[in-house]
């Protein structure tokens, strides 16, 4: 548009045709309530792809004659595509698999012959939602200011955004009873009632439901190599909320899955505050640097450099769990209730007992359990890697680099996010306290590493 003013304009249409099984194998099912069978053809109704426009702006531009400034922003629409790793998701269903799945159920007299005791158990299906099924979409958008500071520092700020619309997320629509309402809202999931379409098992659905939202701030400065130094520092704070954080099988935290919006949380990799500085460093000693240009000391420390990435971060979400079966109830909360007055994320720090057990109680039979999905934030991650490297001239085709690496360099234990049981409050027919609850039992980085390499080139 002018020396000063750039202006990018884009448009796609991103169509692809729908995915089959050169068997014939594909299942649909119009209507998971009141349909008796599943029926062989199509996987969707229609083409959710017929309208997949994607709109892209890019604009940047630069205030002063100087050019130090630079003012930027952009907006683009993208899409998802229903892909194989959704698609095989799907492959093993009625009528050409049979799955069953039996809660409350005792198999001391069929064990173990699985057959018989399958028998006069509807078979699982599962499927896309066959009428609503949508493309997924993204919106991202971003502002960013950068700024040329004195001594070759460059200096950014952005704000960086996204909405995610018609997300994919996988529930089980069936094995409960028909809730009741109750007077304050709430549901209730009567006792010794079957699911809700009887000619099935479970019901597992693929929908197009499910959205998200990302907003943050970030900031970077960053320093040319000059002087023997290189310098780079980002800092992160974010947000990331979601329904569901992946489209694999239906995750562990979900209680209820025609209730979307119960789901919705911090992302499974939410991070509040991250923060990453890496840097480079030739001190000035050897020849043609400096101090001690010639001698011993000049082949001893001349011409080593010193290299480092440092990384500090907030911890990632996980979710309190229940792992309770009451008799008579097909329906079981998988998240506990909340005490009154007690904090949503009530962190004790211990590696014994990182969190809390006692601030949550076992839902009544039948309930949903009020704590919700990713509430409890994991421990503090800090590492530190350095490196340590000189390159030696032996002529003037020939070189020889000596490397050392230390990673985790400070050996600092950082815990991973509770699971694998632990953040199983409740367990057991009973409902007993699980005793290893809040426990913390694995690590997000390796203890220290260091290695040496020795490179000839020639």
């Amino acid at each position: 548009m002018s020396p000063r003013l750039k202006l990018n304009l884009g448009l796609r249409y991103e169509f692809t045709t729908l995915l089959h099984d050169k068997f014939g194998k594909s299942i649909f099912l119009p209507d998971p309530v009141r349909d008796s069978n599943v029926q062989i053809g199509p996987l969707l109704e229609g083409n959710p792809s017929l309208r997949n426009f994607s709109p892209l702006l890019g604009i940047s531009w630069s205030p002063g004659s100087s050019g130090n400034t630079v003012l930027s922003a952009g907006f683009g629409v993208y899409y998802d595509q229903l892909l194989e790793y959704v698609v095989d998701q799907l492959k093993s269903t009625v009528p050409f698999y049979s799955v069953v799945v039996r809660n409350n159920f005792d198999s001391s007299t069929t064990f173990p012959d699985a057959v018989a005791a399958a028998a006069g158990t509807p078979f699982q299906a599962q499927g896309l939602d066959y009428r609503n099924t949508t493309t997924p979409m993204v919106l991202r958008y971003n502002f960013a200011v950068q700024q040329q500071l004195p001594g070759g520092w460059r200096l950014r700020t952005s704000y960086v955004g996204a909405r995610g619309n018609h997300l994919f997320r996988n529930y089980e629509a069936n094995l409960f009873p028909v809730p009741i309402t109750e007077a304050d809202g709430s549901l209730f999931f009567p006792p010794n009632e079957g699911p809700v379409n009887p000619a099935f098992g479970g019901i597992r659905i693929t929908s197009s439901d499910a959205q998200s939202l990302y907003n943050s701030l970030q900031l970077s400065v960053n320093r040319r190599l000059s002087q023997g130094i290189s310098f780079q520092a980002g800092y992160t704070y974010s947000k990331s909320v979601d329904d569901a954080s992946s489209s694999g099988p239906e995750t562990d935290a979900s209680q209820y899955g025609l209730l979307r919006t119960q789901d919705r949380s911090l992302s499974d990799f939410d991070i509040r505050h991250r923060l990453v500085i890496n840097y480079f460093y030739t001190p000035p000693l050897g020849a043609g640097r400096g101090r001690w240009g010639s001698g011993v000391f000049s082949h001893i420390l001349g011409g080593w450099t010193l290299g480092g990435i440092t990384s500090l971060r907030t911890g990632v979400p996980f979710t309190p769990l229940v792992q309770v079966r009451t008799p008579g109830f097909l329906f079981s909360a998988r998240r506990p209730n909340l005490l009154p007055e007690r904090k949503t994320n009530p962190v004790l720090g211990e590696p014994d007992q990182y969190f809390d057990p006692f601030a949550y109680s076992l839902p009544p039979p039948g309930t949903l359990g009020n704590a919700g999905r990713n509430t409890l934030i994991a421990p503090t991650v800090f590492n530190m890697d350095v490196s340590l490297q000189r390159e030696f001239s032996l002529d003037a085709k020939r070189r020889l680099q000596f490397r050392a690496e230390f990673f985790n360099l400070l050996n600092h234990t950082n815990f991973a996010r509770i699971s694998g049981g632990s953040n199983n409050i409740f367990v057991g027919a009973s409902g007993r306290r699980n005793p290893t609850a809040g426990r913390l039992h694995s690590t997000a980085t390796t203890a220290r590493q260091i290695q040496f390499a020795l490179r000839f080139s020639f």
